[in-house]
């Protein structure tokens, strides 16, 4: 340690110098107020108070703030000054710092929990293992605060998982994977997804029980659908394959119909459109077998999408029931992402203008939802409208999305809300 970040350190109270050992071992790269409170077991006040002590002291600084309406402010250890403080304080209460950083991954899984539980209520539960539940837990007022929130902490939640995976915490690394899904999904963060997709699933292949085989399962659900995202649909297959098989081993007919839609879907992404149709239908059999009408809905559009190109009126046909569907469920973005496939049909029938209509309705509904810009369903109806204004174009269309920075296929657990 530097003489200089010796005296500060030394001329700390002792509750304060606690709070700094702890500090220097949270694997986040930034540190703020809850993060402070959660893993020294603090009131947010007395972690402010400690805070102010180590910024005046020197041995904190202020590295960048978020805007309102979070207005998170984001401390960080000059450099060298938390390598320094960890060697000179190596023996005090090692305890208490191990204890810390379990307080933060727990505190951590505890807000992502919160705000996955509000932004997607479907989204299938898993137990937690939270050893140290929160004392002052930050409140989501509404969906937008809430995936602003866990925005906010995307750095943090890498960390976090690479940390958890690395202290052998199976648990809660899947946990952790698993309760990010909203943000993974609507925003698709990279590289958090893809380390969440890959630490997550293989933290559940090493979780024994019952709870690690729904973990498996979710994580191989998670696991398809961000490979599709990312282009890798052979890969896709793969995982969604496995998943499938679990199911059905484990009699779980609800999932398996998920898994023969995500099948379905990954294969129609990667041209192989009979077996897709297959497990499509498949899926939409199982589907009304079991009155689930959203996910007939879902599957519906599907279905739809695999005949755009070669049947575009059965196509049609197939989309207004799924747009009715959708619309009757509340389910205003799957309702879109269906008249923006009608469009895409009525393209290929080479009705530019009724098409160009349902395309736009589709962008006003995106636009009204919050949907960003650069999500693959806004990128893919801007495009094929693009094609309604040139008459001398023959309209042509592929058979495999680009490479999406969120995944644009249906899914059971995420309906976009307009406040989001």
């Amino acid at each position: 340690m530097t003489n200089r970040h010796a005296t500060a350190y030394e001329s700390l109270p002792r509750p304060t110098r606690a709070v700094c050992r702890i500090l220097t071992e949270l694997p986040v790269p930034d540190l703020d107020e809850l993060m402070t409170a959660a893993s020294c077991n603090v009131s947010p006040q007395r972690a402010r108070y400690h805070l102010a002590l180590l910024r005046g002291r020197g041995l904190l600084k202020v590295t960048h703030g978020d805007p309102p309406p979070l207005r998170r402010r984001c401390l960080g250890f000059p450099a060298g000054a938390a390598d320094a403080i960890r060697e000179r304080t190596a023996h005090e209460d090692p305890e208490a710092q191990r204890e810390g950083v379990r307080r933060l991954l727990d505190f951590l899984l505890a807000q992502a929990s919160a705000a996955e539980r509000l932004l997607t209520p479907t989204h299938r539960p898993l137990p937690r293992d939270i050893r140290y539940p929160p004392a002052y837990p930050q409140r989501f007022s509404d969906l937008a605060k809430a995936l602003r929130w866990l925005e906010s902490y995307t750095a943090i939640y890498t960390s976090a998982l690479r940390a958890a995976a690395g202290l052998g915490e199976y648990a809660m690394t899947c946990q952790l994977a698993h309760a990010l899904w909203p943000l993974l999904h609507l925003r698709n963060p990279e590289p958090l997804r893809e380390i969440a997709d890959t630490l997550g699933l293989e933290a559940a292949r090493r979780t024994d029980g019952p709870e690690g085989r729904l973990a498996l399962r979710e994580m191989l659900n998670s696991y398809g659908v961000g490979e599709r995202t990312r282009g890798r649909y052979r890969s896709a297959i793969t995982a969604t394959t496995e998943a499938l098989g679990l199911a059905r081993q484990d009699g779980d007919r609800l999932s398996e119909a998920q898994h023969l839609h995500d099948l379905g879907v990954a294969q129609r992404e990667c041209g192989d459109l009979e077996p897709a149709r297959e497990h499509l239908e498949a899926a939409l059999a199982l589907r009304r077998e079991l009155d689930y009408t959203r996910g007939v809905g879902l599957t519906l559009l599907e279905l739809g999408h695999t005949r755009c190109e070669d049947a575009p009126r059965r196509a049609m046909s197939l989309l207004f029931q799924a747009h009715h569907i959708l619309t009757g469920v509340d389910d205003p973005f799957d309702a879109a992402r269906a008249h923006a496939l009608i469009g895409r049909a009525v393209l290929a029938c080479g009705d530019q203008r009724d098409a160009a209509g349902f395309l736009q309705q589709a962008l006003e509904t995106y636009k009204a939802l919050g949907i960003p810009d650069a999500n693959p369903c806004c990128i893919q109806a801007r495009d094929l409208l693009a094609q309604t204004h040139d008459t001398g174009a023959q309209p042509s269309f592929p058979q495999q999305p680009k490479p999406a920075q969120a995944d644009s296929g249906a899914d059971d657990s995420v309906r976009p809300r307009p406040e989001i």
